[in-house]
């Protein structure tokens, strides 16, 4: 983030950049067709420039990439379409609050309680507990109308370009809703840790939208996350908690 940016001024900028990428890969903002790393991630990465998240090592850029190759699902409600993760070979619930609605297992085909329809429910105790009744307004359904599928032959890739000097490199990702709503850096998921080959397999989750920083490792000193400039303060301690 930069020093002149402020916290709302960056979030309107990463709105605005969420609302082009969905647009134009057909996506509504809701997020019912969410392509999480998939393809959405070359064109993330220039919007993620924008706003400082990027991948620099002090003056050297890590010039990062990432490729997908689509999937076919075995089942769901579109049999042999393309898919780039589970969630895109759902299956539709029979019964439940929601007839028909997408689902990938019987937990999303929830139920009503008696004494208040809107609350979801999976069993009894979940309404008893709050003094609704049962769990039978409607009775929870299951995922069978058709049962979910799984996304066959689907594969990404993150690679990077080598760095003179550097013996290994260490990789992380993280989650943009987070960095949208708290405006930190807080990764989930440490990629590599000091390994020697330039790119790493990914793998794809629904409905996330994900950032990545990869940094060189010295033989006796490790790179920095950072971009400097008007960078406002280090990204490294923060990450080096999660991924030291």
């Amino acid at each position: 983030m930069r020093a002149a940016v402020s916290r709302k001024l960056l979030h309107s900028r990463i709105d605005r950049h969420m609302s082009r990428l969905m647009k134009s890969l057909s996506i509504r903002k809701d997020g019912t067709r969410a392509l999480s790393k998939r393809v959405v991630v070359p064109l993330l990465a220039s919007a993620l420039a924008s706003f400082g998240i990027d991948a620099r090592s002090g003056a050297t850029v890590l010039n990062i990439t990432v490729t997908a190759s689509r999937g076919s699902c075995d089942g769901g409600s579109r049999p042999g379409g393309g898919c780039y993760s589970y969630s895109d070979c759902a299956g539709r619930c029979s019964g439940g609050s929601v007839p028909g609605g997408s689902c990938l297992g019987d937990a999303n085909c929830r139920g009503g309680c008696s004494g208040h329809p809107a609350v979801l429910c999976s069993s009894n105790r979940e309404c008893q507990c709050q003094g609704l009744g049962t769990c039978t307004s409607p009775a929870p359904g299951t995922c069978t109308d058709p049962a979910a599928g799984t996304c066959q032959g689907a594969s990404a890739q993150i690679s990077w370009a080598a760095v003179p000097g550097a013996t290994g490199y260490d990789a992380v990702e993280g989650r943009l809703e987070f960095l949208h709503d708290y405006g930190v850096i807080n990764p989930e998921d440490c990629l590599a840790d000091n390994i020697s080959a330039l790119g790493l397999p990914l793998t794809f989750y629904a409905q996330e939208w994900s950032w990545y920083l990869v940094r060189e490792v010295y033989p006796s000193s490790n790179g920095t996350y950072d971009e400097g400039g008007a960078q406002v303060g280090s990204r490294d301690p923060q990450i080096e908690i999660v991924c030291p």
